[in-house]
This record gives structure tokens, C-alpha cells and sequence, in this order.
């Protein structure tokens, strides 16, 4: 083989989430200012990176669990998903 099992969605993972915190930071920044142009409070700053990193942290999070479970027992990038949620629920 050539790569460990679950690269593929670690890759998409750290690609992914770092991308969306940015986009949801930017988002909250603009919904903290009302869209006008000015800089923020570090408060104001860091409420809307904790925000961001609040929300990126359920897709993080069932990706994290599919690429452990990968690492663990093999199984597909689609497969393994459906079969936690087959074994398991959505619980």
C-alpha cells in the first residue's frame, strides 16, 4: 500500500475545516459589524474564531470518527460511515 488507511479524509479534513472556519469567521465578523467597514475589538475578534471553531467542529468531528474507525478496521471513505451509522444510529 502505498498510503496508511483514512489519508483521504484526513487530508479532507484539515482542508476542508480550515477553509469553513475561515468562511464562518469572516461571516460572524460581518454580522458583528453590520457590514460596515471597521477594524474589530480583539473580543469581537476572537468571538467570531470561537464561533467559527464551535460550528466546524460537528462536520470535524464525524470525520475525525470515520478516519479513526478507518485507521482501525479498514473499510471504504463511503463505507465506513454507513456502517457506523448502520451498527450504531445517529445517536
Amino acid at each position: 500500500k502505498l498510503l496508511y488507511r483514512g489519508v483521504t479524509i484526513s487530508a479532507f479534513n484539515d482542508g476542508s475545516l480550515t477553509g469553513l472556519q475561515f468562511l464562518l469567521a469572516g461571516f460572524f465578523q460581518k454580522l458583528i459589524t453590520g457590514g460596515t467597514e471597521r477594524s474589530l475589538t480583539f473580543a469581537e475578534e476572537l468571538g467570531s474564531s470561537m464561533a467559527s471553531g464551535a460550528i466546524s467542529g460537528v462536520p470535524c468531528a464525524i470525520m475525525e470518527l470515520t478516519m479513526i474507525q478507518q485507521q482501525r478496521f479498514g473499510g471504504s471513505l463511503w463505507g465506513t460511515p454507513a456502517r457506523i451509522m448502520q451498527a450504531q444510529g445517529p445517536s
